[in-house]
């Protein structure tokens, strides 16, 4: 049992450090994508990029399907971790260049302009001349929004398999908690890190911090892998069966019912959390047009609503997860929402603090309450359904629900102009109330053992 919790201590503090240094990474990135001097100022573009997350992720899942075939979760982790560090290491080295005017920009600015001439003409949309620093910019915007979950589900994968089913509902809020406390002392420190290192310099920060996730992520998996030597547990079970990636995706999904009622689940709740943050996003850059003022604005926010997370997942959730079924807690989130985006619909004068409200209580709500009880669905799942079954929700659920939205939202604002606030509270309020219907099939399906009042 000491081994256990050792090996979920270790995970857990990569978890922590991997936290750290993506919100440093998304402070960064945000900031320098919705700058007018060296990201895009037409709001356009950042659902354009949205829309890439998914096919982007589908990539990712198809490598680390592959890796994880091959070596194990322990070498995936290992090598998806480092791919991710050095990409964003070097991203903001050639970011620094530019920024210092050195000598090597203008080869920088020949090699990426060829790489931007051709992309830059199937976006008709941009009509002022774009920077050759801008493809990079977008290319770091799409990876952000890809890396963290794909990182953060194969150490939720190892928790799981680690920690025991009867302790599952006290410690995944405690490790949860752990990770928003690291991200809440992250966003506290972007104004002064900003003002110390620069935009870019939070890249090389990041990268930093991954490499700190990869070794600790390492000791866990050896301390686990020594102490159940003699067992033969181990932590690398039988390969999977040899299927195509689709095929095996949706042969696996068919076969545990339960997956695919969290697809579906996932799928709307991202879907109303990114309706929820174009609205937050294109308030803010209008409201703050300074990109460090801008940078500090989302890590305060942010800071908010890891802090706040932290606390709740130390203090009340623990409790609330003893007390509560957790078929309950799945039906609450999404009925709380449907209050606070019907109450936006009714509001004819939408303040900037209304609009941060929503996406705020959104986002808490899913770092305090929704990873926990998430991950708490996976514990009785077989291995090739905790690993490889986490990562397919992730891809065709987290990150296809963010890229489906964003793409409508791109396509119809192309064809029909900006969309009106109006109509995206309304859109918000309908994918509230599919969230909730997707949130009561699961909930008929997901099995009593998941309870945490049944584990005990």
């Amino acid at each position: 049992m000491a081994s256990e919790f050792e090996s979920a201590l270790l995970m857990s503090t990569a978890m922590a450090m991997l936290m750290f240094g993506h919100e440093l990474s998304r402070n960064s990135i945000m900031a320098l994508f919705t700058s007018e001097t060296t990201g895009f100022a037409k709001a356009e573009v950042l659902t354009l990029a949205m829309s890439c997350v998914s096919p982007f992720s589908l990539l990712l899942l198809i490598w680390y399907g592959k890796k994880l075939h091959s070596d194990g979760p322990r070498l995936a982790l290992r090598k998806s971790s480092l791919a991710v560090a050095l990409a964003l290491a070097l991203s903001g080295l050639i970011l620094t260049s530019l920024q210092k005017q050195t000598v090597q920009q203008e080869e920088v600015h020949n090699v990426i302009g060829k790489l931007w001439e051709n992309f830059e003409q199937k976006l008709k949309f941009l009509s002022e001349k774009t920077k050759p620093s801008q493809l990079l910019i977008f290319a770091l915007f799409v990876l952000q929004n890809s890396y963290s979950q794909l990182l953060c589900t194969q150490q939720w994968s190892f928790l799981t398999s680690v920690i025991p089913p009867k302790k599952c509902a006290t410690f995944f809020s405690i490790i949860a908690g752990i990770a928003s406390l690291s991200s809440a002392v992250a966003a506290a420190c972007v104004s002064l890190l900003v003002g110390l290192v620069g935009l870019p310099g939070l890249l090389l920060l990041t990268g930093a911090f991954l490499l700190l996730s990869v070794l600790f992520s390492e000791w866990a998996y050896s301390n686990w892998e020594q102490r159940n030597a003699h067992t033969g547990k181990g932590t690398t079970p039988a390969p999977f069966h040899n299927t195509t990636l689709m095929h095996g995706s949706l042969d696996l999904i068919q076969r545990v019912p339960m997956l695919k009622a969290l697809l579906y689940e996932v799928f709307t709740c991202q879907c109303l959390s990114s309706l929820l943050n174009v609205c937050f996003v294109s308030t803010i850059t209008e409201t703050f047009p300074d990109d460090e003022i801008r940078a500090g604005v989302y890590g305060k926010f942010y800071f908010l609503i890891s802090g706040i997370s932290g606390c709740l997942q130390f203090g009340a959730i623990p409790f609330l997860m003893k007390k509560v079924e957790a078929k309950r807690v799945w039906i609450a989130m999404p009925t709380i929402m449907v209050f606070f985006t019907s109450l936006q619909c009714l509001k004819h004068n939408r303040s900037a603090y209304l609009v941060s409200a929503g996406f705020f209580v959104m986002k808490t709500i899913e770092y305090s309450v929704h990873t926990v009880v998430n991950n708490m669905a996976y514990v009785t799942l077989d291995y090739e359904s905790r690993n490889f079954g986490k990562q397919i929700i992730n891809v065709f659920g987290f990150m296809a629900g963010r890229s489906c939205m964003y793409l409508a939202l791109s396509v119809t604002s192309t064809v029909f102009g900006p969309i009106p606030i109006q109509t995206l509270c309304l859109l918000a309020n309908m994918f509230a109330f599919l969230w909730m219907a997707s949130a009561y099939s699961l909930c008929r399906i997901v099995p009593a053992s998941t309870d945490s009042k049944k584990l005990e």
